[in-house]
């Protein structure tokens, strides 16, 4: 599903995402670099905050399009920070 989005639909949401995650981002890269496959799964509360953050400015479902933002907020976090997730 995520590799069908346009780069012009993702681009100001992963624009976005590089903002906000920037604090973060050292704590994810590590996440991400020992775990690459599932390092998100211990940030499940945090994964709320995405959705609800992608949300709030205006990425939700309706802007993608989609039924629900778990099916793509993970792979817009990876290309945001380019961590080498599915693009």
């Amino acid at each position: 599903m995520y590799a069908g989005f346009s780069a012009e639909l993702k681009s100001p949401a992963l624009e976005m995402l590089r903002i906000e995650l920037k604090p973060a981002y050292s704590d994810i890269l590590a996440a991400y670099r020992a775990n690459p496959e599932r390092w998100y799964v211990g940030y499940f509360y945090w994964g709320m905050a995405v959705r609800n953050l992608l949300r709030e400015k205006g990425f939700g479902e309706g802007y993608f399009g989609i039924h629900n933002l778990d099916d793509v907020y993970i792979s817009l976090v990876e290309e945001a920070l380019g961590l080498g997730g599915p693009q």
